[in-house]
């Protein structure tokens, strides 16, 4: 997909580019625990933990968002180019605040336009209210608002799980691993201390991605050289629907 042709579709958001995050490419696995296990000593050698949580562990938390007739479902299930998220994500239920993101993705490439909202907005959300983006001025917020409001968005399924993130700097490149994912109906419990969720993969495997800007490190390609099966599309949010219908 041209440059051009990407900045046409966010410009048609009413987005400019000063509000967009860089473009990136995602590639996910689902792999045996013990595959991973494997693999992360050599990884450690040449990554960095992620700061967030200890040594690069720590929990994550999204409600997600749909319009009333699940169209961002049905996009991702009829496998359509152009995917939409809407979700609240947080690290913590205990704080004060946590990110509302939109997730949009062409094909392989996806951007992530996220931002602050405060608990009160969060639950406003949930209750239906997205008044508060009309007020601020940020054409992010601006589009996101119409988006809400005219596919009437309710909040659909919480889904969380335990991850380890390591980075690496050429292309901006990242590794996670997701294991015990679990999803929850609606969303009204988003900030309860703990959820008891229906399982969405097996105990003994993970979801291992590799996001990149431009392309996988050499380093990288050769240590997960190891897991050299055809990539999956795995969508948590859309496992996490079926699953609960």
């Amino acid at each position: 997909i041209s440059v051009w042709w990407i900045s046409l579709i966010w410009s048609g958001f009413g987005i400019g580019r000063n509000q967009m995050s860089e473009v990136r490419k995602e590639i996910k696995y689902v792999v045996p625990i013990a595959d991973f296990l494997s693999m992360k000593p050599q990884l450690l050698q040449i990554m960095k933990a992620d700061v967030n949580g200890e040594d690069g562990h720590y929990t994550v938390r999204s409600l997600y968002f749909d319009s009333i007739y699940d169209h961002d479902l049905n996009d991702n299930i009829s496998g359509m180019m152009e995917k939409r998220k809407v979700r609240l994500r947080t690290y913590d239920p205990k704080l004060g605040r946590v990110r509302l993101e939109w997730k949009c993705k062409e094909g392989s490439d996806g951007r992530k336009f996220s931002f602050w909202i405060s608990k009160e907005e969060a639950m406003g959300m949930i209750e239906g209210d997205f008044s508060f983006l009309e007020e601020r001025e940020g054409s992010l917020e601006q589009t996101l608002y119409k988006r809400l409001l005219q596919g009437c968005y309710l909040p659909k399924t919480i889904i969380e799980y335990q991850r380890e993130a390591y980075s690496y700097p050429v292309s901006d490149t990242r590794i996670t691993f997701d294991q015990s994912v679990r999803a929850v109906q609606g969303g009204l419990n988003f900030f309860e201390d703990e959820l008891c969720g229906l399982p969405l993969i097996d105990e003994s495997v993970g979801i291992f991605e590799i996001k990149y800007n431009d392309f996988v490190p050499y380093p990288i390609r050769q240590i997960t050289s190891g897991i050299d099966r055809c990539a999956v599309a795995n969508s948590k949010y859309t496992q996490a629907r079926l699953a609960l219908i």
